[in-house]
């Protein structure tokens, strides 16, 4: 019977519905801490006193919905879930009497007889105090070795990756950022970021919108909630999003608009650099759903999916259970383009080399091809035979696009002739996810609710079965390949938490692709242009001169025998390119655009 080494299973009974991968070296190696000031204690103390009050009105005759905001029913105060109403105005140091903090109560006094030192009773009045351990003759480590240093704990190191995990519990919401390191197969929890809503979708992004020019890494997350929230990755312990992609409540209106949360500068707009970035336009009335009073509003349902454009690092696509998929300006914090769905719009998914083609899929059963420079012509359609649970460009082969169908099927479609390249009847149930490895062309994996993950090769179209193991999660959510390594998969499911699995210890995959080579998808190194005005209805930064010498692109090229990372590669294996993007995604007006073709290795 084959093995295959688990590197970790969560211990855990939380299930986990959504994960990704945060490339190499693209992480501080020692992340910053929250460190709140009085005036943002107070702030907090204001908005948790406005929900709760918020709560109050909207529960009111409803003892369920009391029941749920108060967590105590006693007192204002200490002992109370409820924040009193002079929270705000009282200091901390007042609210908490924090000057009496150390001095007991005169019954305590009474009651204990002689003291020592730091008012202990009786049975402690013997101890001798030392300023010091170095005075302390009993304590012979002076010092804290420097492996054993706070900081050590939370470093990351250039050679570990991040792995993302969205998880749920029956109280609350969380994202794990977990580090891994390959070479010592091992992995553990860094730190966790509380949730407002149950998370579905997990995005990285390297696009700061008060710092255009510098690259970060933050996590975009979709939730049960309208509302988008990004979080910077780099910082622990942090108490809210960076900023918001705010959605609309239902019954809310257009009161709540996209806004920004920033730990260091709260309050301030990102003002656009007016050497590289220009305001963008909003696209025509004409492409916004009826449902939607304004372009500039989000989504008002849940988020279900997310997609980073990693060639225009400020785009982001969403889409939702609203029946839309909304591209947004993460320069402007706004949504600009809205694409308006009969059903609910599920995954989405920017193509990796040509930066104006987005993939849709939803519960209608149908696969849309949208060019957002000319939104308003229609698209091919691929009608499936199932809801569309996944979408997946094939980085190898960037005609060709996967998708995982409730209907146990996987589909590869051709967007150029419109063609069905092949289909696989896979699984006995739902397919829940599908991913490609970023180094073994064809090494394909799909996971479903039958609890199963499959291994395919899909080398010249021709898919041929490797093996399947069960993996006692009741039903497989997520299946991730890491962007770094050819064979780690991380794999989430409804109960024990997750695992990481080294695919390349499994001997029917050694066999098979132990003579095929690794391989790194790269995209053209081009220089980064400026741009001339969008077109009518484009989508911001989406347009660029496709005028070549043979009128053909050269897609990527490969290596055999490559181990890099593929840094420079745009398909979600990697960071994505870094300075030389086939074009910029806002650029002054009145110069030409010019797209040229250049290869470079891996």
């Amino acid at each position: 019977q084959t093995t295959c080494t688990v590197l970790r299973a969560a211990e855990m009974t939380s299930f986990v519905p959504c994960l990704c991968w945060v490339p190499k070296g693209v992480s501080k190696e020692i992340p910053d801490k929250v460190q709140l000031s009085e005036g943002e204690i107070q702030r907090l103390l204001r908005e948790a006193q406005a929900q709760l009050s918020a709560i109050d009105s909207d529960g009111e005759g409803d003892p369920k919905a009391k029941s749920a905001a108060a967590v105590d029913s006693g007192e204002e105060g200490r002992g109370s879930g409820r924040v009193p109403e002079d929270a705000a105005s009282a200091t901390v140091e007042e609210f908490y009497d924090l000057q009496n903090y150390d001095s007991g109560s005169d019954d305590e006094e009474k009651e204990g007889q002689s003291v020592s030192g730091a008012g202990m009773g009786n049975s402690l009045a013997g101890l001798t105090y030392f300023a010091s351990n170095d005075e302390d003759p009993y304590i012979t480590l002076k010092k804290v070795p420097k492996e054993d240093n706070e900081d050590e704990d939370y470093r990351v190191l250039p050679s570990d990756n991040l792995l993302v995990v969205g998880k749920a519990e029956e109280e609350f919401s969380s994202v794990e950022v977990h580090v891994y390191s390959e070479a010592e197969d091992h992995t553990y929890c860094h730190h966790e970021i509380l949730l407002s809503s149950f998370p579905l979708a997990l995005e990285w992004l390297d696009f700061d919108p008060e710092e255009p020019g510098r690259r970060g890494s933050y996590l975009a997350v979709g939730m049960m909630s309208p509302t988008i929230e990004v979080w910077d990755l780099d910082v622990v312990d942090g108490l809210e999003p960076v900023f918001s992609l705010k959605g609309i409540s239902p019954g809310a209106g257009a009161k709540e608009r996209s806004s920004k949360k920033k730990k260091k500068k709260a309050g301030k707009v990102p003002v656009a650099n007016a050497a590289s970035h220009r305001t963008l336009p909003s696209p025509p009335p004409s492409l916004q759903a009826s449902a939607s009073p304004s372009p500039t509003e989000g989504h008002s349902d849940a988020v279900l999916g997310l997609s980073w454009n990693r060639l225009v690092r400020n785009v982001l696509a969403s889409c939702s259970a609203d029946c839309t998929a909304r591209v947004w300006d993460l320069a402007g914090l706004r949504s600009v383009l809205t694409l308006p769905h009969p059903d609910k719009v599920q995954c989405v998914q920017w193509h990796p080399y040509e930066p104006e083609l987005l993939a849709t899929g939803g519960f209608d059963s149908v696969i849309r091809l949208f060019n957002c420079k000319t939104p308003q012509d229609a698209g091919k359609t691929w009608k499936v035979d199932g809801e569309v649970e996944r979408l997946l460009w094939n980085h190898f082969q960037p005609e060709l696009l996967l998708a995982c169908t409730e209907g146990k099927t996987v589909w590869c479609l051709d967007k150029d002739s419109g063609d069905i390249v092949f289909q696989i009847h896979a699984h006995t149930d739902a397919i829940t996810d599908l991913s490609l490895s970023c180094h073994v062309p064809g090494l394909l994996a799909t996971a479903s609710s039958d609890d199963t993950i499959k291994f395919w090769d899909t080398h010249e179209n021709k898919p041929v079965f490797l093996l399947s193991r069960n993996m006692h999660m009741d039903a497989v959510l997520c299946a991730k390949f890491c962007v770094d390594s050819p064979y780690s998969l991380a794999i989430g499911g409804q109960k024990n938490g997750f695992q990481i699995l080294d695919v390349g210890r499994l001997s029917e995959v050694t066999q098979r692709f132990k003579d095929r080579g690794l391989m790194v998808p790269v995209v053209p190194v081009v220089p980064e242009p400026a741009m001339e005005g969008p077109p009518e209805g484009a989508a911001p930064g989406l347009e660029v001169d496709q005028d070549s010498d043979d009128g053909e692109e050269e897609a990527m090229e490969v290596e055999s025998g490559a181990s890099g990372s593929g840094r420079g590669s745009a398909s979600g294996c990697g960071r994505g390119s870094r300075d030389e993007l086939p074009f910029s995604a806002v650029e002054p007006k009145g110069v030409a655009t010019k797209k040229t073709k250049k290869k470079h290795k891996p």
